[in-house]
């Protein structure tokens, strides 16, 4: 046996599956392995691949009519381009990633009008609070990191619940994440940044309602 040359690893089942030991030999030589399957050396279908350099639709009359003079009793079934191929074997992941998706989003927004309506509730039970201070002497500026150190703290604290069961779930996952580790900083980093900003938004209006207390107002306020 002569090696001609080394190929990276491939997938032929699934792309979760893991890369197997695969050697590849020509057909005609009927070289056969002692832990080969049975259709290896006798097999009922073949594959092929052909790079074509007009459209793959225009070129399929051609090969059939060759594919025919070999041997007109030869059929040929399912003849598609490469791209259909990997967007019938990715459909299935495809849909898990938008279902998977769509419902993070939705978990997002949720977290954002809940941490929305926090903020809302304490600026108005603080409108007394805030008006006395700004009557004292403290200027928007305060008043506006008076609800921001509130934000931050609720985001300390949810950020580390949320990292640590997140890497106490992750393996449980780990079969669905494709190409990641449970333990990926960057995911947990893009994460925990998404987060922030989204909440600092969602903070938005209530500090901005705060720092518009007038301060007259507010000492009347019940």
């Amino acid at each position: 046996m002569t090696i001609v040359g080394i190929v990276t690893n491939a997938k032929f089942a699934h792309m979760r599956e893991e890369p197997a030991p695969t050697v590849y030999a020509p057909l005609q030589q009927g070289i056969t392995w002692k832990d080969s399957p049975s259709w290896a050396s006798r097999p009922d279908a073949l594959y092929f691949y052909l790079r074509t350099a007009t459209t793959p639709e225009s070129a399929l009359p051609l090969i059939q009519h060759h594919v025919a003079a070999l041997d007109p009793s030869l059929p040929i079934h399912e003849a598609k381009t490469m791209q259909a191929q990997i967007d019938e074997d990715l459909f299935a992941e495809r849909i898990l990633s938008f279902l998977t998706g769509t419902f993070a989003g939705l978990a997002v927004l949720l977290a954002s009008i809940g941490l929305y309506g926090v903020l809302a509730y304490n600026v108005a039970r603080r409108t007394r609070e805030i008006g006395i201070r700004m009557a004292l002497g403290a200027d928007s500026g305060d008043v506006r990191a008076l609800v921001l150190r509130e934000v931050a703290v609720m985001l300390v604290i949810g950020t580390a619940a949320g990292v640590a069961l997140a890497a106490a779930a992750g393996r449980l996952v780990q079969s669905f994440l494709y190409g990641l580790e449970p333990s990926d900083a960057f995911t947990y980093g893009s994460a925990v940044v998404l987060l922030w900003l989204v909440a600092l938004a969602a903070a938005f209006i209530p500090v901005r309602r705060a720092t518009s207390v007038d301060p007259t107002v507010a000492l009347r306020y019940e």
